[in-house]
């Protein structure tokens, strides 16, 4: 789920709440902007002996590329490929696979999740876990090379290690090991620790399981590590690039769609769900305090100030490259590319046509392969 879609859940529950006072609405939307809530679902017609599946048109799902949809809360899943047939009203796509049963589904949920498990890559891989400070987390390992290059692919908010699986490929066929980790916030079922919801910490909290991860990583003969950052996972790696104690390990960030200044991306979710911007600042409060956080189910508060890379004063040490489509109305393509003027000799951005958030991959995988290709053998 995207910081957008995530405040316009939340819009109703701050205006029925108003009238029990601020701190309720305050907590409310708080919860809506950390917490998995209800997703949006289509309904769907699925036609396996054809290979095809019926949705309801829009410029999502009439938009070229490789895209999924999740059926049966999550226990599903079907691989979308090219547009079929387009009569305005529906749109048919053709089925490239599917995951466990989806015969009878009747909604879904539109995703840019190509891949729903690591088996659906068709590469070589093993199920792991990686020790964290509350207990192992699962991970999947995908060996290449000579094991001395790794790659970490890092997802972002209230989401899954799948959401991760897009830069496996290439990953892959350029001989780097990579890790996909699951980590605090997680909202897979067989990732969860039995501990009760985690409500998201927009990085902070996340850094220190993607840390053990890498540690791991270190442990098994990782000389070089490259971190892949979706969204939220991009701020992950930045933080991690920072402070982690293997980073002069971390030769290459390569993020997607990142998260650079995370206030600016709360407000912009909650004047896309017109909120008053009244909201803004007890709402940030609330998400940096030990006591209102814990209200949202926080392990512990974030801090939007150490979330934010446009100051002028945090320099980037590490080779960035940076896909970001015009498109984003989560994370704005003008923060990446204030970044990269704030860091010219370092961080370079590659802008991408106008899609939906992270949906770079699924539109422009050869672009995005070859942009990705050229910096990691250069």
């Amino acid at each position: 789920m995207t910081v957008l879609s995530a405040v316009a859940w939340g819009a109703g529950a701050v205006t029925a709440a108003v009238g029990l006072g601020a701190l309720a609405a305050d907590v409310a939307l708080m919860r809506r902007l950390v917490l998995r809530g209800r997703v949006k679902v289509l309904p769907i017609t699925i036609d396996l002996e054809q290979r095809t599946i019926h949705l309801p048109a829009s410029d999502r799902t009439r938009a070229p590329g490789d895209y999924g949809v999740w059926v049966n809360d999550g226990r599903g899943h079907v691989r979308v490929g090219a547009v079929m047939h387009d009569d305005h009203d529906s749109v048919e796509r053709r089925i490239e696979a599917t995951r466990g049963d989806v015969a009878e589904a009747t909604e879904g949920r539109w995703t840019g999740h190509a891949f729903a498990h690591a088996s659906s890559l068709g590469l070589a891989y093993e199920d792991i876990e990686v020790p964290t400070e509350v207990g192992q987390r699962p991970a999947w390992l995908f060996p290449a090379g000579d094991g001395r290059r790794w790659a970490l692919h890092v997802h972002g908010i209230k989401s899954s290690r799948a959401s991760a699986l897009r830069s496996v490929p290439i990953a892959a066929e350029l001989g780097m090991t990579s890790l996909v980790p699951s980590f605090y916030g997680d909202v897979d079922e067989d990732t969860t620790l039995g501990t009760g919801p985690e409500g998201a910490t927009l990085g902070l909290r996340e850094a220190r399981d993607v840390e053990r991860a890498i540690a791991f990583a270190v442990e098994s003969g990782a000389e070089e590590l490259v971190l892949f950052g979706w969204s939220m996972g991009g701020t992950i790696a930045l933080l991690l690039a920072e402070s982690s104690q293997y980073r002069n390990l971390i030769t290459q960030l390569v993020l997607i769609g990142p998260a650079v200044e995370w206030e600016a991306s709360i407000e912009r979710g909650m004047a896309a769900a017109r909120l008053p911007a009244w909201v803004g600042p007890p709402l940030f409060h609330s998400l940096e305090s030990r006591w209102l956080s814990r209200l949202a189910s926080m392990a512990e508060p974030t801090s939007l100030a150490h979330l934010n890379w446009l100051r002028g004063d945090r320099p980037i040490n590490v080779s960035t490259l940076v896909l970001h489509s015009a498109g984003d109305r989560d994370n704005d393509l003008a923060e990446s590319l204030q970044m990269e003027q704030l860091n010219s000799s370092t961080v370079t951005v590659r802008e991408f046509p106008p899609v939906p958030h992270l949906m770079e991959w699924n539109v422009h995988r050869q672009l995005f392969e070859s942009v990705v290709r050229d910096r990691l053998r250069s």
